[in-house]
C-alpha cells in the first residue's frame, strides 16, 4: 500500500478577469500549497473500493466525505477501468473551504499513476483540466502564479527568508458552495479586474508575496461575506493584529493570516479568542508544504 499526502493550497489574494463563453471565470491568484492535508492510501491490484473517513486530527469536521460517484476519485477510477486499486481516504482538509480538498485527492491520484506509468505528470494535464478548474495545480503543488481558469502556472522556489512563515487558518463551522459564490458574483454586476503586470520572481520573498497577493483582495469575499457576515468580521480581526498579508481563500469559507514565524504569529493572535469563540470558529496553524516530501 502506497501513502501518499495530498496538500492542501490557500489562495493568497484573487482577481477575476472575466468569464469565457462556457460560463469558466478567468482568474489571477497566488496558489501556496500548506501542510495542512489529507492522506491517500492506495493498493493496487483490488476492487476499486474508496473508504473515505474524518481524522481524528481533522480541524474541522464539515459532513459525510462522498465515496459514491460524487466523490472526484470515483470519476477518475471510472475513466480507468484499467486501474482497479482500493483507496483509503483520510481526510482533514475541511470540504467547501476554500482550500482544494477533493481537488488535491484528484491532482495526488494522477501524480501517482504518472509515477507508476514512468509518465511525465504533464501527460496528465489534459484530464486534470477536464476534472476541475484547480486540479492541475495539484499535479505539483509549489507556490505558484496561476492564471486562465486555473490551468496555467507559474511556479516559483520560496527564498530562505520564508522557510519559517507561519500561516492562521480560521475555519467558520459552515462552507461556501463555490457555484454559489460565484453566482451571487455574476450578479452583483461587480466589474471584472484589471490583469496585473508583475514580473515574476525566481524565488519568492516577502515583499513579493505581499505584492503578488495583493493584500489579500479577492473579488468573491464581497458575495461570500453577504452570505455569511461573520466572514467580514474575521477578516477584520485578522486585519487588525498585522499580518503581511490576510484574506479568504478561493470561494471560502477559510480565513487566513500569514506571519513571518510561530513567534509571531502566537504574539500577534493572543487578542483573537474572544472573536473566535463568538463566532464558532477552529484554528489550525501550518507553515508551506515541502512537494519533495509528497
Amino acid at each position: 500500500m502506497k501513502n501518499l499526502l495530498s496538500p492542501a493550497k490557500l489562495n493568497l489574494g484573487l482577481r477575476i478577469l472575466g468569464r469565457r463563453p462556457d460560463g469558466y471565470h478567468l482568474l489571477e491568484s497566488l496558489f501556496w500549497p500548506i501542510t495542512l492535508h489529507d492522506q491517500v492510501r492506495v493498493e493496487d491490484g483490488k476492487t476499486g473500493r474508496i473508504q473515505a473517513v474524518w481524522a481524528d486530527s481533522a480541524p474541522r469536521k464539515t459532513g459525510e466525505i462522498p465515496t459514491g460517484s460524487d466523490n472526484i476519485l470515483s470519476k477518475i477510477l471510472a475513466a480507468h477501468p484499467e486501474w482497479t486499486p482500493d483507496i483509503q481516504l483520510e481526510k482533514r482538509i475541511p470540504m467547501g473551504a476554500g482550500l482544494g480538498g477533493g481537488s488535491s485527492n484528484a491532482g495526488t491520484l494522477l501524480r501517482y499513476y504518472a509515477d507508476k506509468m514512468s509518465l511525465k505528470v504533464g501527460v496528465m494535464e489534459g484530464e486534470a483540466v477536464r476534472l476541475g478548474a484547480d486540479v492541475p495545480y495539484f499535479l505539483n503543488p509549489k507556490p505558484a502564479w496561476v492564471t486562465g481558469i486555473g490551468e496555467t502556472r507559474v511556479t516559483m522556489d520560496v527564498h530562505p527568508s520564508l522557510h519559517d512563515l507561519a500561516i492562521l487558518l480560521v475555519l467558520p463551522p459552515f462552507g461556501c458552495e463555490t457555484k454559489a459564490i460565484f453566482r451571487m458574483y455574476k450578479e452583483s454586476g461587480r466589474p471584472f479586474s484589471p490583469a496585473a503586470s508583475y514580473v515574476m520572481p525566481d524565488k519568492i520573498a516577502k515583499d513579493d508575496l505581499r505584492l503578488l497577493a495583493g493584500g489579500g483582495a479577492n473579488d468573491l469575499f464581497p458575495a461570500a461575506a453577504d452570505l455569511h457576515p461573520d466572514l467580514g468580521v474575521i477578516v477584520k480581526e485578522l486585519g487588525n493584529t498585522d499580518p503581511w498579508v490576510c484574506g479568504m481563500s478561493g470561494s471560502g469559507s477559510t480565513c487566513y493570516a500569514v506571519y513571518g514565524n510561530l513567534k509571531e504569529l502566537e504574539k500577534k493572535t493572543k487578542g483573537l479568542s474572544e472573536i473566535l469563540r463568538s463566532t464558532h470558529c477552529e484554528t489550525a496553524i501550518v507553515k508551506t508544504h515541502d512537494v519533495s516530501i509528497s
